[in-house]
Parts: structure tokens; C-alpha cells; sequence
């Protein structure tokens, strides 16, 4: 009876380790795409404050340059 009880428990284990490497494979994949989602609205976002962030630069340029005036 003990040696059922075993072969039972194991087969438990062994499809509950199963089913965490299965879930553990679809995490990773929606990590990767989550992933990716952030660094297109990243690269979006940089591209969208590209033009103030130059003319910040551009700003402080000219106060430098009426400062050595």
C-alpha cells in the first residue's frame, strides 16, 4: 500500500512541476512582449520630447554665448 501511495504522490509532483515549467514559459513569453511594448512607447516617447529637449539645449547655448558677450 505504501509503495501505491508513493508512485502517486510522485506522478502528482512530477505533473505539478509540469505545470509550473508550463506556466513559467508563458510568464516569460508575456514578459517579452510586455517588454517590448515598453521600449516602443519609450523610443515614442523620446521622440516626442526630442524637439523640446533641443530647443532647451538651444536655450541655454544662446545664454552662454550673451554671457561671454
Amino acid at each position: 500500500m505504501a509503495k501505491i501511495h508513493q508512485f502517486v504522490t510522485a506522478d502528482k509532483r512530477e505533473a505539478f512541476a509540469e505545470a509550473q515549467f508550463k506556466e513559467a514559459d508563458r510568464l516569460a513569453k508575456e514578459a517579452e512582449k510586455l517588454m517590448k511594448k515598453v521600449v516602443k512607447l519609450r523610443q515614442s516617447a523620446n521622440r516626442l520630447l526630442a524637439p523640446r529637449r533641443l530647443s532647451v539645449i538651444r536655450k541655454r547655448r544662446m545664454l552662454h554665448h550673451e554671457r561671454d558677450d
